[in-house]
């Protein structure tokens, strides 16, 4: 927060953290593949769900919590099933 990359305000809802007027600027030196793809994926959020009320957000993710818990916990067993 002091960088001004990372804004907090407090809300009905609770404690809310935004991207700060630096963060642009700060993601924009960061080059590696890793990187790209994570601002590829942030931007389909941001177009996915940014035009959602908090309400409606919360809705989905608790519609979906579930099934992701699960495709987890899948992943977890075949990747603990392929230790030595």
């Amino acid at each position: 927060m002091s960088r001004k990359l990372v804004e907090r305000t407090a809300e009905k809802t609770g404690i809310v953290y935004r991207a700060g007027e630096m963060a642009d600027v700060f993601l924009s030196t960061l080059t590696s593949e890793y990187m790209s793809l994570l601002q590829l994926r942030a931007q389909w959020v941001a177009e996915a769900f940014g035009d959602m009320s908090d309400d409606e957000f919360r809705n989905i993710m608790r519609e979906n919590f579930d099934k992701w818990v699960e495709q987890f916990h899948v992943i977890e067993k075949s990747s603990a099933g392929s230790e030595t």
